[in-house]
This record gives C-alpha cells, structure tokens and sequence, in this order.
C-alpha cells in the first residue's frame, strides 16, 4: 500500500510540473520542487495515508480542467474529468467537494462567456461521475439500505428516536 501512495505522490509532482510548466518550464520545476519540500506531503507520502490520492486527484481535475479543449474531442475530455471525479470521490468522500467546484466554475464560466459548452461540461462530466459511482451506491443501496456510508443516513430516512419516551 506504501508504495502506491508513493507512485500517487510522484504522479502528483508530475502533475505539478505540467501544470507550471505552462507558465515557464522552470516555474513547473520549482513547483513541484516546493510541493516535494512540503512536510505534510513527503510525510503522508511516506505512509499509507489518503491525503496523498485526493491531492493527485484534485490536481489531476485541475490540470484537466486547465487543458479543456473545446475543439477536438470535447465530450471525451468532459468525460474524463467526471472518472476523475469519481475517483476521487472513492479515495475520499470530500472527493465530492470537486464536484460542487465543477459546479460553480462551469456556472460562472457560462454566466461570463455565455456559452452553453459549459453546461455540457458539467452534464457530461456528471455521466463520467456517475458511471463510476453508481456500483458503490448500488452496492450499499443492496447491502446496508442506504447509498454513501452510515453517517449521512438521516438524510434519506426519517429521523427514528430511539431513546427513552420512544
């Protein structure tokens, strides 16, 4: 498990650097220099920790929110990005933060452009999430009778006490 955590880390400073690269390719290298440099990351990289997979994929949605081409195989790039969503959402469940970022970055995107692709982003990018999340939500609608997990269970049943005077 360790050395999965390492491969994430050292696909998140690459990451880094393409993502800085765009400005210079220096700005790209100490980039990925100062992230590296970073306790928290070269500590949690080290250990089986999830911050690690969520950051990776938090950068890997940026870079592929940064490098969106409306051109050419526009659908397959929205696509793509909503997997990577639903990766993150399964690494993490405040993976689905990204989702509510997409949200209001394409919202504010087609407000200022006025360009309906946005809104296709999103859509297209909720299919790509939703192909990868449905199985887990499946599975626990089968299994436990619930979709996510335990603690957000109030929210789709009725509020049952189970003290005394219940």
């Amino acid at each position: 498990m360790k050395s999965v955590v390492a491969l994430f880390a050292l696909l998140t400073l690459l990451v880094v650097y393409l993502i800085g690269r765009k400005i210079s390719m220096y700005f790209g290298f100490f980039s990925a220099i100062i992230l590296l440099s970073i306790t928290l990351f070269s500590h949690s990289s080290m250990l089986a920790y999830v911050e690690v997979p969520i950051a990776f994929f938090s950068i890997l949605f940026t870079y592929l929110l940064l490098n969106l081409n409306k051109t050419s195989n526009f659908i397959l790039q929205a696509f793509v990005i909503g997997i990577t969503l639903g990766l993150a959402y399964y690494t993490k469940l405040s993976g689905l933060l990204l989702v509510f970022v997409l949200f209001l970055y394409c919202l504010v995107l087609f407000f200022y452009k006025k360009d309906k692709d946005y809104l296709k982003l999103f859509l297209i990018s909720l299919i790509g999430f939703a192909f990868i999340v449905s199985p887990f939500i499946i599975r626990n609608l089968i299994i436990y009778k619930y979709p996510f997990f335990e603690g957000l269970n109030s929210f789709f049943k009725p509020y049952q006490s189970t003290g005394p005077g219940a």
